[in-house]
Formats: C-alpha cells, structure tokens, sequence
C-alpha cells in the first residue's frame, strides 16, 4: 500500500501579466479568485471552489 507524503499547501506564481493569468486560469481551472491590494497594484489568490483560504497567489513581477 502507498502512503501519500502530503501535499503542496500553496503555491506562488510571480508573473508580469497578472491580470492575464488571474483571467486565464480560473477560466479552465474552474478556480475563484480573491484580491489583494498591494501599493499600486492588484494580486489575486486561487480559491478552488467551495473551499476557503485561497490556494495559490498570482503575484505582479516588481522587478526584472
């Protein structure tokens, strides 16, 4: 019998169209997704659905 080790309890995506990838992957995922304000932007977190704290973040890239 195999054991499950556990599982990946979050996940970070540091992208620099946000707003694109928050569009795209709940879109085929079926996710939801939360907001964060962050100085003059705006990130999301991943909500699977009927579930809650948020999953994953989808980040803006700050720096090159």
């Amino acid at each position: 019998m195999v054991k499950p080790i556990g599982k990946i309890p979050w996940i970070d995506w540091t992208v620099e169209n946000c707003r694109a990838v928050a569009d795209f992957y709940p879109s085929v995922m079926g996710w939801g997704l939360t907001t964060v304000d962050v100085e003059d932007c705006q990130d999301f977190g991943a909500v699977l659905p009927g579930t809650d704290p948020p999953i994953a973040g989808i980040s803006h890239q700050r720096a090159p």
